[in-house]
């Protein structure tokens, strides 16, 4: 006997309806859902003092799962849904606990609770699709450069400030912008390969942002050098291909020679 296996997934699919969103994040009673993966607590408490800065906020709970890659524990559930107004969660860095955290969300979104998931580059495709498989195609969330776990304490201070205007926005149902957009570390971090292949030839790409346009200046060492260098329409589209590749939306670029 032969027996015929269909690897197809019949998930069962709910409508999707966001919870209702807040005027404002003053006096909310914040829940703050950490997987377990490193510097994911130091992260989120980063955002909340990052929103703190503009928000009154109300009580913080403090949550963190047993695993990365599963759900919280009924009791963690109850906790979030008698503590919480709003709940961010972090740190998604990996295929399953970046899956893991968006149903998490859209469980809670599901329960009447606006959330806010926090992912790295890499995984936008896998949070959409697992979105969409849950039937959400449009939950938002919020990205921010990969890696995270190797970071020093400053860096993920400065990976809260990009990230905290659209976690605050994701919660509030304003647009929010899926990337936090450029900053001089995260440009020059997606623009190292074409840094490198330039410098090959003899080239200096340095990098400025100002006002989220990505301002490139390049500088040959050897006149003699000028012939081997790419033309500058080309590090243009070269550039802007990088960029937008890495924050996951279109990045302004200038190029000056």
């Amino acid at each position: 006997m032969i027996r015929l296996v269909d690897p197809t997934l019949r998930a069962v699919r709910e409508d999707f309806e966001p919870a209702p969103r807040p005027a404002t994040l003053d006096g909310a009673r914040l829940g703050l859902l950490a997987n377990g993966k490193t510097h994911g607590e130091f992260l989120l408490d980063a955002v909340v003092a990052e929103l703190s800065r503009t928000y009154a906020l109300g009580e913080v709970l403090r949550i963190t799962k047993p695993h990365p890659s599963e759900p919280p524990t009924a009791a963690q559930w109850r906790q979030l849904a008698e503590h919480s107004t709003v709940v961010l969660s972090a740190i998604g860095d990996c295929g399953s606990c970046s899956s893991c955290s968006v149903v998490d969300g859209i469980r809670l979104e599901r329960e009447g609770i606006p959330s806010a998931v926090l992912i790295t580059e890499p995984f936008v495709p896998t949070v959409q699709a697992i979105a969409a498989m849950n039937g959400a195609p449009g939950y938002g969330f919020a990205v921010i450069p990969h890696p995270v776990t190797r970071l020093a304490p400053d860096l993920l201070r400065e990976r809260a400030a990009q990230a905290a205007p659209a976690l605050a926005a994701l919660l509030l149902g304003a647009p929010a912008l899926r990337s936090p957009g450029p900053t001089a570390r995260s440009a020059d971090e997606a623009l190292a390969p074409l840094r490198s292949a330039l410098a090959a030839d003899g080239v200096t790409l340095t990098v400025q942002v100002e006002q989220g346009v990505v301002r490139l200046g390049l500088s040959t060492a050897d006149d003699a050098c000028a012939t081997c260098v790419l033309p500058e329409p080309t590090i243009h589209a070269l550039a802007t291909r990088a960029l937008t590749d890495h924050f996951g939306a279109p990045v302004a670029v200038e190029l000056k020679p």
